[in-house]
């Protein structure tokens, strides 16, 4: 049996080892102190960082941003070739509230306001992009439309301008000609369609033409990469021949193209330009050629019906 004095130095040791405990931290209470550390550490970081604005953390930043603006195009892009322009508008809205001044997202948001009818709003954002520094055939895209937008109006005049300020970067030019031959007819300018229009035919049946588009986008594509890119624009500035097609049958090709209806809708437009320039000759060779391409043509009939009244007027 233990001694009274065994028991009472047992007590002693206890209270001292509780006295210490209740001294020492838990390990719970030690981990939270350490978190908070950390944290603090971690935010005096930031600040610091954010203070010295190293050029590698804007480069991530402006990273970032440009990402999810470019999310917001591809989304809006998307939207406009299933016809639901409102939607698009409020993505490119979404992307412009990122990046305020991309080019890319004014110029589909212009396009996406021009379909839906807002010609106010769609010339409006249309002169912010013009203003931005794009690359060349996006501006193009920019002064076609804002083309569009002119001639809707009834301003013939201002619609010519833009046709021409697009004309030298057009990604599709035998587009902007005949624009460019519709708007000149319209205002009396016959001579001047007439160059027009012959211009797109002959971009129409330019065997080379088709391959030269399909550079041009690869070349404005993104994800090609700058290296690419700029490759393909040299190759471009070159120019392409029919050299460069040789592996190809370029006779069908030619043939194939020379039976596009697009086609026929020239030759019918170079024929009624024709006729108003007394030139009755050409007046019934394009109008002849179009009805070649498509018997049925509607304004090629009409062309045919008055140049045959003509010939036999007194």
């Amino acid at each position: 049996m233990p001694s009274s004095s065994s028991t009472a130095a047992a007590e002693r040791h206890a209270t001292r080892a509780g006295d210490a405990c209740a001294r020492t931290p838990g390990r719970a209470q030690t981990v939270i102190t350490a978190l908070l550390l950390l944290i603090w550490g971690a935010l005096m970081a930031l600040g610091v960082l954010s203070l010295l604005r190293p050029t590698w953390l804007e480069r991530l930043g402006r990273h970032g941003m440009d990402a999810e603006a470019r999310a917001y195009l591809m989304y809006g892009d998307s939207l406009v070739r299933q016809g639901n322009y409102a939607l698009a508008v409020t993505q490119y809205q979404r992307g412009l509230q990122i990046k305020p001044n991309t080019a890319a997202l004014l110029t589909n948001l212009g396009v996406a306001y021009l379909h839906l009818g807002d010609l106010g709003r769609a010339e409006e954002v249309l002169r912010r992009a013009a203003d931005q520094d794009a690359r060349p055939r996006l501006r193009s895209t920019v002064f076609m439309n804002l083309a569009l937008i002119a001639e809707r109006q009834g301003r013939s005049w201002d619609a010519i301008e833009y046709c021409r300020r697009a004309l030298p970067d057009a990604l599709e030019p035998e587009k902007v000609y005949r624009k460019l031959g519709i708007l000149y007819a319209g205002v009396g300018r016959y001579a001047e369609a007439r160059e027009a229009l012959e211009q797109t035919l002959r971009l129409q049946l330019d065997v080379t033409h088709p391959y030269r588009k399909m550079l041009m986008r690869t070349a404005d594509d993104e994800r090609v990469g700058p290296e690419l890119s700029a490759e393909l624009e040299r190759r471009l500035a070159v120019g392409v021949s029919a050299e460069d097609l040789r592996h190809y049958d370029l006779e069908f090709l030619r043939a194939v193209l020379a039976q596009d209806l697009e086609v026929a809708n020239t030759h019918a437009m170079l024929g009624a330009v024709c006729a108003q320039l007394g030139d009755r000759d050409s007046a019934l060779r394009h109008t002849e050629a179009a009805l070649r391409i498509w018997p049925q043509h509607p304004e090629a009939r009409q062309n045919r019906e008055r140049l045959k009244l003509a010939a036999t007027s007194p």
